[in-house]
């Protein structure tokens, strides 16, 4: 009569309860490495893209012209780069969360086709 809790029973309730926090510190260290491998990989990425644009700087003698056009394709690299690096670690996110990626991932293809029609109209 006590309902639900009554009828399961204290030892299969903690038993539960104890797995449940297993697996939540489970994944929640996964998403933590996760994050922390994400900030390494910006990093990483921002120190190459500076020391490949130091070096094209100064292998040649850069007029303004150049030096101004290798900091814009520096600043799009980079831009580029954090979002492919900010989408592999979302995807990565939810699916140690659990949560399934085709649906995602299909919604994703689907923004890009739509970007792509938009910038030929």
């Amino acid at each position: 009569m006590l309902g639900l809790i009554g009828d399961i029973g204290w030892n299969e309730m903690t038993d539960w309860g104890g797995e449940f926090l297993s697996l939540a510190a489970e994944r929640l260290v996964s998403v933590a490495i996760i994050l922390v491998v994400t900030f390494i990989a910006l990093r990483l990425l921002r120190s190459l893209v500076q020391r490949v644009v130091k070096q094209v700087l100064e292998s040649r003698k850069a007029s303004r012209e150049v030096s101004q056009r290798a900091s814009t394709l520096a600043a799009l690299v980079e831009s580029t780069g954090r979002y492919v690096i900010f989408f592999i670690a979302g995807i990565t996110v939810l699916g140690t969360l659990g949560i399934s990626l085709a649906p995602v991932l299909a919604s994703a293809g689907i923004a890009g086709i739509a970007v792509a029609f938009r910038r030929r109209a």
